[in-house]
């Protein structure tokens, strides 16, 4: 057989004819039809004030940590999430909106933003507020409460914070392990830790529940600056992870000053055991 003995298509215009024929037919009526379709909704939607649009797609995983959770967590009808440093419930009102049925842990030591935190929560099912502190270990320790109170850490300020320390007020230091002993709480499905400088410490109370598998997502504030005297570079953070199958997925939420960075929050994924 010979080339010129093979059936070759012939192309007309864009349509092509000929052995392939049927085939590009049954496309272009398939065109025809779905651009019919989408002409007949339009203007059955027309007088309602409603129009069709193409569903954009999802971000790129690491681009917004609101959709990656919900990536990460699909199937998980009730996670549990631990909020570690809470203030008045920022992220609480976060996970709510994704999560509606999550259990959730929050933490808060200062005595007056918890009572903030109690009336942002209300009487919301499946939260439990503490107002105590996380750390490594069982103990009694001054918070540094700063006019900002975002600003308030265990740790003393460092010579780039940006607010003043009003007052050292003692609080209960309890460590995660003990606390989900205590409880029976066999799994943490997503552990947020932002207690401005203190996070590593926190972990340190964690190790049972970190490093034995049983935390599947940690989120972590890295300061790129001091902010704080004695706190954990972000290096150190990364380090403490990986080591424990830990990888990083993403960060989020940067913080600039003078077009430098001073804070991202950064989320890490346990990785599988191969």
């Amino acid at each position: 057989m010979t080339r010129n003995d093979i059936e070759q298509p012939e192309v007309t215009g864009n349509v092509a004819v000929g052995g392939n024929a049927r085939g590009t037919r049954i496309t272009a009526s398939r065109l025809q039809i779905r651009r019919l379709s989408r002409g007949l909704v339009r203007r059955l939607l027309g007088p309602f004030g409603l129009e069709l649009r193409r569903r954009p797609p999802p971000p790129p995983m690491g681009a917004d940590l609101g959709t990656d959770l919900q990536r990460l967590l699909a199937g998980t009808p009730h996670p549990v999430v631990f909020d570690i440093g809470a203030n008045v419930g920022e992220f609480l009102t976060r996970i709510r909106v994704n999560f509606p049925a999550a259990v959730m842990h929050v933490f808060e030591p200062s005595p007056a933003v918890f009572q903030a935190l109690q009336r942002a929560a209300g009487e919301l099912p499946g939260v439990t507020l503490n107002n105590i502190a996380m750390g490594p270990r069982r103990e009694e320790r001054l918070l540094q409460e700063h006019s900002a109170s975002q600003m308030s850490s265990l740790l003393p300020p460092g010579p780039t914070a940006w607010s003043e320390v009003r007052r050292e007020t003692p609080v209960r230091v309890e460590t995660v392990d003990a606390y989900c002993a205590e409880r029976g709480i066999p799994s943490i499905d997503l552990l947020k830790i932002d207690t401005q400088g203190y996070d590593l410490e926190v972990l340190r109370g964690a190790e049972r529940m970190v490093a034995d598998g049983r935390t599947r997502l940690v989120l972590v504030e890295f300061t790129f600056r001091p902010d704080y005297r004695g706190m954990a570079e972000p290096d150190a953070l990364y380090r403490h992870l990986a080591d424990r199958r830990f990888r990083i997925i993403g960060l989020y939420d940067w913080w600039y000053h003078n077009d430098l960075p001073i804070n991202a929050d950064a989320l890490f994924l346990r990785a599988p055991v191969r």
